[in-house]
């Protein structure tokens, strides 16, 4: 791990710099054997007790990396007048790029686990989801339910946890089981054929073309 040059950085900075160094010693070590003195090395600041003055606790400190860092479309990705398919293929794509990266692959294996024995670690990600990816598609297939795009008789929150399941499912097949098969799919296909697979039964009309055209 780096050891950056120290030196007087703007609080916001600092507080980047901290959080970038959490998840690096978090990746590598956990939840349980991360240490504030660990972090502090990585970022490069001389005393400990600076964390505190950014984040009240390590539960914190990794809330609030995980918040910052968790897969995030940008906005134009939700312009409502664009073709449904072409914002699903962009939102796929991206999500399934970072959950592929390996730092991303660490943090999520160490929340995975801890949330089966630590409740505040499921709400870790339920809320990291939710503000940062879950609210947003729902919005989005809202909106297009609501436009008759999709089905009038879907629920877009159901639709939602289907849409994002399915991108889940694979990341576990692929980075946490590890199955050889999955590995070696190509990203762009996985993302075409999941779009076009939940397209298929929930469009409002049988023609993806007719639809979007």
């Amino acid at each position: 791990m780096s050891n950056p040059t120290r030196k007087h950085l703007p609080p916001e900075e600092r507080r980047e710099q901290i959080i970038d160094a959490a998840l690096e010693v978090f990746s590598e070590k956990g939840f349980e054997g991360t240490s504030n003195k660990e972090v502090a090395r990585v970022a490069g600041i001389a005393s400990p007790g600076l964390i505190y003055h950014y984040f009240t606790d390590k539960l914190e400190l990794l809330r609030e990396a995980l918040l910052s860092r968790m897969p995030q479309p940008p906005p134009v990705t939700f312009d409502p007048s664009r073709p449904l398919k072409d914002v699903l293929y962009e939102i796929t794509g991206m999500v399934l790029r970072d959950l592929s990266n390996p730092k991303t692959v660490k943090l999520m294996r160490v929340l995975m686990g801890e949330a089966l024995r630590r409740p505040e670690f499921a709400r870790l990600m339920t809320e990291a989801m939710e503000k940062q990816v879950f609210a947003r598609l729902e919005g989005i297939f809202r909106t297009h339910i609501e436009n008759g795009t999709l089905r009038v008789d879907l629920d877009p929150t159901l639709t939602t946890i289907r849409f994002m399941g399915a991108m889940f499912h694979f990341f576990f097949s692929r980075e946490v089981m590890q199955i050889p098969s999955a590995q070696a799919l190509e990203l762009d296909k996985v993302r075409f054929q999941l779009v076009d697979d939940f397209l298929q039964g929930t469009l409002a009309s049988p023609s993806p073309s007719s639809t979007e055209g």
